[in-house]
């Protein structure tokens, strides 16, 4: 069963990618930039989106290559992350932003962005 995707659904979909990139850039810029900068280097293993609360759960493998840590990130409200989750001893233990949470932040950002710029080229070929 197909569902047709309206000028409506589309200009949904682009507010809430919008305020997604600003709760993530929030939450980088709370974070230490030598955190930063480790977190370029990680690799996120997995990530899916819940297409029904919007809520984030990722896998980030460690830097050292022998574990994986699991990421959750609440949907954000108000261009803020609610909540957000690492099993890292960093984050459990200090309650930072960790490298992994950054990593996971970075990667779901650039993918956004690129829907984004689909959503308007959608919007351009079809409802302008």
């Amino acid at each position: 069963m197909s569902k047709t995707i309206t000028p409506a659904d589309v200009a949904a979909r682009k507010a809430a990618l919008i305020e997604r990139g600003k709760a993530h850039k929030i939450l980088s810029e709370c974070a230490e930039a030598r955190r930063r900068d480790r977190a370029n280097t990680l690799t996120v293993v997995s990530a899916i989106e819940s297409s029904s609360t919007g809520a984030l759960r990722a896998e980030v493998q460690s830097s050292k290559g022998g574990k994986v840590y699991t990421v959750t990130f609440d949907p954000p409200k108000n261009g803020r992350i609610r909540g957000f989750s690492c099993n890292c001893r960093d984050h459990r233990d200090r309650g930072v932003v960790c490298k992994h949470m950054l990593a996971v932040s970075h990667r779901f950002v650039a993918q956004k962005r690129d829907e984004y710029k689909l959503l308007v080229d959608l919007e351009k070929l079809f409802f302008a």
